[in-house]
């Protein structure tokens, strides 16, 4: 049985909707490659998929799901992570991802471990291979360390989809924190790599991309600079 004997260190947050086979495929994914970590499904209230959802997630009971309104992408991580707030670390993914190497949350930990031993603290942003941007951007991953000061996954009172990884960033290119792994591959199955066939989900994305950059310009000049320091003395 997938991870009887292995605590849950992970919380994977995983919002989904109007795409219930694309979520089913990284359902599968995830539960071929995972050991320790729990996949926190966020559902949409007014999803006319919803029932087909249910009737996945019914069979699936290792699953955890919350049903939320009709909120931004930021606005849901965030709210799973208020629902589950114990986990060691945070992995921000969506339905478009694959889960590609075996155990990839276990060496994720060892990592982790590894990272507290030598800096004597776990403030720290990892991110792997994602067949999109890989090394050159960040995936949303942090640590329960980090939360502690940033407060939530996202500051969704900037923006509501686009630019989360740029803020993760910019965290990473001033307080030095973050951390490439290559050898996981979690795979974006992105419409913008043509792994995808457009649907409203990536229309979406694409109208708030001018709206988003705004906030993140706005967060820049109004949050960032704090966050950076709080994290630098934390060190």
């Amino acid at each position: 049985i997938r991870g009887l004997l292995v605590p849950k260190k992970i919380g994977v947050l995983l919002p989904t909707r109007y795409r219930p086979s694309i979520f089913k495929r990284m359902l599968e994914s995830w539960k071929a490659n995972s050991v320790c970590s729990d996949l926190i499904v966020g559902l949409q209230n007014d999803d006319e998929n919803l029932d087909e959802y249910k009737k996945i997630l019914a069979e699936e009971p290792a699953v955890l799901s919350v049903t939320l309104g009709n909120i931004g992408l930021a606005a849901k991580y965030n709210k799973l992570y208020e629902r589950f707030p114990d986990y060691e670390a945070y992995a921000l993914l969506n339905d478009d991802h694959l889960f590609r190497t075996p155990e990839w949350d276990k060496l994720i930990m060892a990592r982790l471990i590894s990272l507290k031993k030598r800096d004597g603290h776990g403030l720290h942003i990892l991110y792997w291979k994602d067949g999109w941007m890989d090394d050159a951007m960040p995936s949303g991953f942090c640590t329960k360390e980090l939360l502690e000061i940033i407060k939530k996954p996202c500051f969704d009172e900037y923006i509501s989809h686009v630019f989360i990884d740029n803020m993760y960033q910019m965290m990473i290119g001033y307080s030095d924190i973050g951390h490439y792994i290559p050898e996981i591959y979690i795979e974006h199955m992105h419409v913008a790599r043509d792994k995808a066939k457009a649907d409203k989900n990536y229309t979406d994305h694409f109208k708030s991309l001018n709206s988003d950059y705004e906030g993140f310009v706005k967060w820049m000049k109004e949050k960032a600079e704090d966050i950076i320091t709080q994290i630098i003395e934390r060190k």
